[in-house]
């Protein structure tokens, strides 16, 4: 069927129509595909970035040392977290923003400290804080896990907070023997000078785990918990450059 010369210039201004309308419909997606690729990629580039030296004469050993504790601390925060050694000596930890919601002070706070643990028996917790000789039962490479958990109390009307740090297998036999009088027993922790828990125990310990309530807020058992199951410096080491974005 033969169109009009009406009929043509219609359809002619129709698809006119239809084509600019195409064209911006295309125009408005592309600029929202690329705005989001920008977003994320922006989110992605944004974090944290820490440069740390290493304090005093230390080997290559000790270097790999804070490498592997700083690595396990950052990616508590972020599988994406890197962290490597530069040329010149310094230590570079990043940390992507692009991850569960964090209080950055409290990140920065659980990437510098040195996590050195101390357990002691009661007698060698009262030496070890008059200054004096004193014997240690455990240290941070002698811990195998550690944990922060929720525990039910049917007996109160509250949750309790709770740590569980389990030692090695000569730990383990040292802690069984410590708890095998039946007595009240107690033993103190510490990390880095600072008693941070008590466990008291009037039952023998056979598993080489050890659980304390004294901490109540759940996020600073949580970083205790991370902290002794990530491990401790070998050395010290100096923040010197700190970035948010």
């Amino acid at each position: 069927m033969k169109l009009s010369k009406r009929e043509r210039e219609r359809l002619r201004k129709n698809i006119i129509v239809i084509s600019v309308a195409v064209v911006l419909l295309a125009a408005i997606v592309l600029a929202i595909v690329m705005k989001i690729k920008k977003n994320n990629s922006q989110t992605a580039d944004q974090g944290i970035v820490l440069i740390y030296q290493i304090d005093g004469e230390h080997t290559d050993e000790d270097v790999n040392g804070v490498l592997s504790v700083m690595e396990k601390r950052a990616k508590r925060y972020s599988e994406n977290a890197e962290v490597y050694e530069k040329p010149n000596g310094d230590i570079v930890c990043k940390i992507p923003m692009k991850t569960k919601g964090y209080d950055p002070t409290n990140l920065i706070d659980f990437i510098n400290t040195k996590g050195d643990f101390l357990l002691l028996d009661e007698n060698n917790n009262n030496t070890y804080t008059s200054g004096n000789r004193y014997y240690v039962m455990a240290k941070a490479p002698d811990i195998v896990s550690s944990k922060a958990f929720i525990e039910k109390n049917y007996e109160l009307d509250y949750d309790l907070t709770a740590i569980s740090i389990t030692f090695d297998d000569e730990k383990k036999s040292k802690i069984r023997d410590a708890t095998a009088d039946g007595k009240l027993t107690t033993f103190y922790m510490y990390i880095d000078g600072k008693e941070f828990a008590k466990v008291y125990t009037r039952e023998q310990i056979e598993d080489a785990t050890l659980i304390t309530y004294d901490i109540k807020d759940y996020n600073q058992a949580n970083f205790y918990a991370n902290l002794l199951d990530s491990g401790s410096y070998p050395v010290d080491v100096k923040l010197m450059i700190k970035e948010i974005n």
